[in-house]
């Protein structure tokens, strides 16, 4: 019996692994037949427009515009408006936020989800189509004066990666804030489907948080520090700060000139904590001191590098000390680090232990917290490790009281250009002769990172 591109994609999700998730599954099919649908509709459309001499030609009295890329991808709203949509005037489909190579997948939080995808023509390239007075006419090649084509586009089948695909960028519709973009320019696949964005900590088993009672705010006026909020000779949450510049507490952030709202160098250098005001603090929410906590304020996409798995860059410059995002994930005990650890022995790690407050509080090492950003957190990840790193992880504290709960949080070491994989330190230490030539345990990893004062292997 012969299948429709629903059944043979159907028929494949169902040979998928017993353990994915029911739910998932049946979302996947869910999204094929209607998409499937889709299909069929804008086919049937377009062989009655080519049966009614509705295609037509239109290489004279083209005007140029803007240029028209080639390889576009036709977006579902697009498929929704060649089959259902009334005369409209020069409605072009195909736009940039739907477009991409064959082979690539550039689409993420306010763009299209992928609908049937145009094959290539015989000369390698791609038409573009407008519909106009109720036609479907071809458009590419009109500004080189070129012949244009008047063969309907033809379509692949929705592939099982195609929609994995849409299910995560689903996901990333989910992130509040600036987009989340996901690109692939080196093959179909995607990120675990299994992973989950999460806005805060999720405290696992046998993990508390110090309550509003150990909580305490500042007694700054709203308009002090030229309405900015606190001054520095009169705020408590400095008072566990470091001190700076002439034995003076110093506010982590700039809050005028070029670099306004990014840390100082004091900190960048230094690593010292932040101690950012909090909810009881009498400051207003612009206050100089209040900048992790309000989340992140830059774009950032989650892309497939050559060799490395997934990384994470932003579209937009970076200036030094400006605040990229937080580290988030489940907040576990130690003992189940420990087995989580032994039970993932050879696979990347993404734990993190909250020790900074360790040695100045006592915390005895099996009474600490760790960070499992494995299957659930932020779009940092993603982030990839460098020897030679352009971003760095400092810890934030709201709750002096709270020793064992903070944020971590990463900001650029340097001002980063547009487009530049975003790293950092997995060991969070100074490159020296001595760490280049430390001899690694058995089986450590590589270090891919190809930085010039590369320690070849990670964790030692």
């Amino acid at each position: 019996m012969k299948l429709d591109t629903s059944q043979k994609v159907t028929k494949k999700i169902n040979t998928l692994s017993l353990s994915e998730n029911t739910s998932v599954r049946n979302a996947l099919i869910n999204g094929t037949e209607q998409i499937e649908r889709r299909r069929r509709q804008a086919e049937e459309t377009v062989d009655a427009q080519i049966g009614a001499g509705d295609v037509k030609e239109r290489v004279d009295k083209a005007k140029p515009n803007k240029a028209v890329p080639n390889k576009r991808k036709l977006t579902g709203n697009a498929i929704d408006a060649l089959s259902y949509a009334p005369k409209q005037q020069k409605q072009q489909y195909g736009s940039s936020a739907g477009s991409s190579r064959s082979n690539s997948i550039v689409t993420g939080r306010h763009g299209q989800q992928p609908g049937y995808i145009e094959s290539e023509d015989d000369d390698g390239e791609e038409d573009s189509w407008e519909r106009s007075d109720n036609q479907l006419k071809p458009l590419s090649k009109l500004e080189s004066g070129m012949q244009a084509s008047s063969s309907p586009p033809t379509f692949r089948p929705i592939t099982t990666a195609d929609l994995i695909r849409a299910a995560f960028l689903r996901h990333l519709e989910t992130i509040p804030g600036p987009s989340v973009k996901l690109i692939n320019t080196i093959d179909d696949s995607s990120p675990p489907l299994g992973y989950g964005f999460i806005e805060d900590y999720k405290l696992g088993t046998g993990v508390s948080k110090a309550g509003d009672d150990f909580m305490s705010g500042c007694e700054c006026k709203p308009n002090n520090g030229r309405n900015v909020g606190c001054e520095y000779t009169k705020c408590g949450c400095l008072s566990e700060a470091e001190p700076g510049p002439n034995d003076k507490q110093v506010f982590p952030y700039w809050c005028q000139g070029p670099r306004n709202g990014c840390l100082r160098d004091f900190y960048l250098e230094s690593r010292h904590t932040i101690f950012e005001c909090n909810k009881f603090c009498r400051c207003p929410a612009n206050c100089k001191n209040r900048n992790v906590q309000h989340g992140r304020k830059i774009q950032l996409e989650i892309f497939k590098t050559a060799n490395r798995g997934w990384g994470l860059r932003c579209p937009q410059p970076l200036r030094k000390g400006q605040f990229v995002d937080t580290y988030r994930g489940e907040v576990i005990t130690s003992k189940e680090a420990d087995k989580r650890e032994e039970e993932s022995k050879g696979k990347d790690s993404y734990l993190f232990t909250l020790d900074k407050f360790a040695a100045g509080h006592g915390i005895a090492d099996e009474d600490l917290y760790v960070v499992d950003g494995e299957h659930m957190g932020g779009p940092t990840r993603f982030m990839n490790h460098s020897c030679e790193p352009n971003c760095r992880q400092f810890t934030v504290s709201y709750n002096n009281g709270d020793p064992k709960v903070y944020d971590l949080a990463f900001f650029a070491i340097h001002d980063i250009p547009a487009n530049t994989e975003l790293t950092f330190d997995y060991l969070g230490i100074e490159v020296t002769e001595d760490t280049k030539n430390r001899k690694p345990e058995k089986g450590t990893p590589r270090c891919l990172c190809g930085a010039e004062n590369c320690r070849k292997y990670l964790w030692r």
